[in-house]
């Protein structure tokens, strides 16, 4: 099914913020922010293998873990995501991922992240505590920036495409 939100949104210390735990879900953020607390966990998080899954258009952020945890998520869409202080990664994708147009700042660990065959592109990711951008396998990076980041801009598995980005200070 598709859902939105109609106002921000703050976690509570102990869960997660929204659960997904069906394949086939569209969730739209409506432009207002997931905002974590002490104690939470994710902001999104996909729960056992799902497929088809797209979270777009607002902001995760200060979540005691990671902002959108999805790697249990095949096939997924990922747009228009701004996830910052998330005290682990701010978005993390699963196989066949598409990440656009989506900026992460200062998250714990790695600012956006993402399994085999994964799409990223028009994203930035700056600040982050270790990667700026890291995809696995078979995947195409492009048109994005990374800078600041503590270890690497942007890395990628073996066989994947890098175009026209740009990364420095990392």
């Amino acid at each position: 099914g598709a859902y939105y939100l109609s106002a921000n949104l703050t976690g509570a210390s102990g869960p997660s913020g929204i659960r997904i735990t069906a394949s086939n879900v569209t969730l739209d953020l409506g432009g207002f922010a997931l905002l974590g607390v002490a104690g939470s966990v994710h902001g999104v998080t996909v729960i056992g293998p799902q497929r088809n899954i797209a979270v777009r258009n607002g902001t995760v952020r200060d979540w005691g873990s990671s902002g959108v945890l999805a790697l249990n998520a095949e096939n997924s869409q990922f747009t228009d995501l701004r996830l910052s202080n998330n005290a682990q990664v701010g978005l993390a994708v699963g196989v066949g991922g598409a990440v656009s147009g989506s900026t992460a700042i200062g998250n714990g660990n790695t600012g956006i992240s993402a399994s085999q065959r994964a799409t990223i592109s028009d994203s930035t990711a700056l600040s982050n505590l270790l990667h700026g951008i890291s995809a696995g396998p078979a995947s195409v990076v492009s048109r994005c920036t990374a800078n600041a980041n503590t270890s690497s801009g942007i890395s990628a598995g073996l066989g994947s495409v890098l175009t026209d980005n740009a990364a420095g200070a990392n």
